[in-house]
């Protein structure tokens, strides 16, 4: 559902000439879902939660969400 939101707001603003505005997400950012809300249109990913309580540090954390959305498994 987010996902369309994003997409919707992402053609809305490309039909309305508005190409200076980043759209961000806040909230259930993870290497799972971080590739498909960037896909979607987003331009800002908050992830604080995943990075500060992952299981392993929060260096492994970002490792793991940078991978994520380049498309490589973690």
């Amino acid at each position: 559902m987010i996902l369309d939101k994003i997409r919707f707001l992402r053609e809305w603003m490309k039909i309305n000439g508005e190409h200076n505005v980043d759209i961000m997400v806040d909230g259930g950012i993870n290497e799972k879902t971080a590739k498909d809300c960037i896909d979607a249109g987003a331009h800002i990913l908050v992830a604080g939660t995943f990075l500060f309580n992952h299981p392993v540090s929060l260096e492994q954390g970002v490792h793991d969400l940078l991978h994520s959305i380049q498309g490589e498994s973690v």
